[in-house]
């Protein structure tokens, strides 16, 4: 069916552990390990020196093309290119991304408004289907009930102050899901290299409270984006509508990405408080993320994607289990010597 959400993803900074795992020293006899390190680090000095200066304010994005890559950077990624564009551009809202936070905040500042809109749609429904003109049929699971619901909520819920501002840094951890599980085919809340939304919002910046992630896939427009993040059609806990109108969030971040499977995916991402890392950081993990989503994602063996919660780590890669063997005897390992990034068993 079009337009299905998945279920939304909420952490809260108490329940996460503050340590930095490291990489293993690969010098010596080691263990395939099973549960993934942090592959990111989870912050990043602000400047040498300076461990604990305060970050800086998030930076504007602006619509003109950048001159250039900044200092130090790589040229172009090849990966960024075919997807985002050139890789000092990674940090620029599209027009449909802006349209959607923009979409968001105008519901929760006029619900009303926005329960008429949805109730003028109803009269292109017919049984389960919506036949919009010019437009794919769009069913749903729960039918016209779960939309009166949606208005019902929506005229009883009380205007909220608008969101502060879309936030670079998790708008990055959105892209960051987006680009990597989009252009696989996959759906959920897990990267191919088993982050989770902890995991990616500690790449950009230092969040606070709480965080909630929500996924959509299938729409084109930022209004149905918003619409069926509202009406909530197949999720009994109406999670997507209760995250939207949470009254302590102030910040979002969004990210539109092509979907191999879905035409295209949807990622949003609301806190109650982001600090961005300084806009230099912010490039230079934009561009180590995409080489590393690359290079982790695929299995160094078969060079087949392997999927989240079903690889295992050796030599600084991630293999699926069975092809995870040593290079001599083709035995199945779980401690291994690595000579050259490939590991061998002790025997």
């Amino acid at each position: 069916a079009n337009g299905r959400s998945s279920c939304t993803q909420s952490v809260d900074r108490r329940a996460v552990d503050d340590k930095t795992e490291g990489h293993p020293d690969l010098s010596m006899v080691k263990r395939v390990e099973h549960r993934p390190w942090k592959v990111a680090p989870t912050h990043i000095p602000v400047a040498q020196g300076q461990p604990d200066a305060a970050p800086a304010p998030a930076p504007a994005l602006s619509t003109d093309a950048p001159s250039g890559p900044p200092e130090g950077a790589p040229g172009e990624s090849p990966r960024l290119a075919s997807i985002g564009g050139p890789a000092n551009a990674v940090l620029e809202f599209t027009v449909q991304e802006k349209e959607v936070f923009n979409c968001i905040n105008r519901a929760r500042a006029s619900p009303r408004e926005y329960a008429d809109g949805i109730e003028q749609q109803l009269k292109y429904m017919r049984g389960n289907t919506f036949w919009f003109p010019n437009k794919p049929a769009l069913r749903c699971k729960e039918g016209q009930a779960v939309y009166i619901e949606a208005i019902e909520f929506l005229r009883n819920q009380k205007p909220l102050p608008p969101l502060q501002r879309m936030s670079t840094g998790l708008s990055l951890a959105c892209r960051d899901l987006a680009w990597d599980t989009g252009q696989k085919g996959i759906t959920g809340h897990l990267g191919t290299d088993d982050s989770d939304l902890p995991m990616r919002l500690g790449r950009y910046g230092k969040w606070k409270e709480g965080a909630f992630e929500q996924i959509l896939y299938s729409l084109d427009t930022a209004e149905e984006i918003v619409v069926q993040l509202i009406v909530d059609d197949g999720v009994p806990s109406r999670c997507h509508r209760r995250d939207m109108f949470r009254p302590g969030i102030t910040l979002a971040g969004v990210s539109i990405a092509d979907h191999v499977v879905h035409r295209k995916m949807c990622v949003v991402v609301y806190a109650v408080g982001f600090e961005e890392y300084p806009l230099p950081q912010l490039r230079q993990m934009q561009q180590w993320v995409a080489q590393h989503i690359q290079r982790v994602s695929k299995c160094p063996a078969c060079k087949l994607v392997v999927p989240p919660f079903d690889g295992v780590f050796a030599c600084s890669e991630k293999w699926h289990p069975h092809c995870c063997t040593c290079a001599d005897c083709r035995s199945t390992i779980t401690h291994y010597f690595a000579h050259h990034g490939t590991p061998y068993c002790l025997e």
